[in-house]
Formats: C-alpha cells, sequence, structure tokens
C-alpha cells in the first residue's frame, strides 16, 4: 500500500510540473527562432513600400516614416484578441516608448472591422487594412510559422526596419505573445541606447 502512495505522489508531482511548465511556457509567448529571412526577404534587403487605408480613415505609407525605423507588425487581425493586445502592450511599455520607434500593424481584415476593437481599446498604432493580403505576401509574413492559416493570413510575425527602410530583424512568435522586453532588447542591439 505504501508503494502505492508513492508513485500515486510522484505521478502527481510529475504531472504538477508539466503543467506549471505549459502555463509558464505560453505565459511568457515562445521565443522567436533565429530568422535570417521570410522567404521573400532577408536581413538587410530594402523593404517593400505600401500604402494602405488605416483604421482611422487616413493612408498610411512606408514614406511617411523617411529617416526613421520602424517595426513592421504582421498579424491575424481582428479575430484575434492576443494579436491586437499585443498592439496596447507594446505602447504602454515605457522601455518602447523610450526608443520612439513608431508600430505599424498589418493585418487582412478591412477598416470597418477594425473600427469597435478600436474604440473600445484606444490605440495610437496605425492599423492597415491589407484585404488582399499583397503587403503581407510581399514580406513573405504568410508563409511564417506563426500563420495558423496555411499562408491566407498572417500569424504573429514582427519586422524591424532601420532608417534606411532595410530589414534589420525578423521575429516570428507562434505562440502569439511576446513580451515587449523581448523587442526592446532587440532595439537596444540595433540602435544602441539613445532613442530615434
Amino acid at each position: 500500500m505504501k508503494n502505492n502512495n508513492s508513485l500515486f505522489t510522484w505521478v502527481v508531482v510529475i504531472a504538477a510540473i508539466a503543467v506549471l511548465t505549459v502555463i509558464a511556457v505560453f505565459s511568457k509567448g515562445k521565443a522567436p527562432e533565429t530568422i535570417t529571412d521570410t522567404g521573400s526577404l532577408k536581413i538587410g534587403d530594402a523593404a517593400p513600400s505600401f500604402n494602405l487605408p488605416s483604421a482611422t480613415g487616413s493612408q498610411v505609407s512606408l514614406d511617411q516614416y523617411d529617416a526613421k525605423p520602424v517595426l513592421l507588425y504582421f498579424n491575424e487581425g481582428v479575430g484575434c484578441q492576443p494579436c491586437w493586445k499585443q498592439i496596447i502592450d507594446l505602447e504602454k511599455n515605457t522601455g518602447f516608448t523610450f526608443y520612439k520607434i513608431p508600430i505599424v500593424a498589418i493585418a487582412p481584415n478591412s477598416t470597418s472591422d477594425w473600427r469597435p476593437i478600436i474604440n473600445s481599446n484606444p490605440m495610437e498604432t496605425p492599423i492597415l487594412a491589407d484585404t488582399d493580403n499583397s503587403v503581407s505576401k510581399s514580406y513573405g509574413a504568410l508563409e511564417m510559422k506563426s500563420s495558423m492559416h496555411g499562408g491566407m493570413s498572417p500569424g504573429h510575425t514582427f519586422i524591424l526596419l532601420d532608417s534606411e527602410h532595410k530589414v534589420s530583424w525578423i521575429g516570428d512568435y507562434p505562440g502569439m505573445n511576446m513580451l515587449a522586453s523581448e523587442i526592446i532588447s532587440v532595439i537596444k542591439d540595433k540602435f544602441g541606447d539613445k532613442p530615434s
């Protein structure tokens, strides 16, 4: 009987450790693999230009950010709450705002689809409607591991452009959640300790 109790105790302990490990992984997000290309773009390539409507009604182009680094965030859009919560988390992070690097979110939904979310969750980040996925495709964001829809929409991919709008870093997050501190660490590594 004693052996059975010991065995049961060990099974419970191992199961608890497994559950805690899974919770820890998903609460912190899955760190991206080292990515040197998206299939369409590699580190050092010039970023394709774009001009898309934003959820607030204006047109936004890459040229508007001339001579400034830009963080592009390709995501699933309105049906993915972690995707747009990610934008809010970044905007609130003082370490991220210190660098003054604009975020531009690109998703497959229409501007009208986004309006209720923005009304309930105010965001300053331009959210661009790439309804035909042409921009996401040109950046290779449809083929990343985080895309759960077989090339039909992006998943959770960040592409950091330098001030000349060349690809400086690519981060893909299949866990649909990344810590702002991870992005800050990348920005600090690429651009030093001074704001852009």
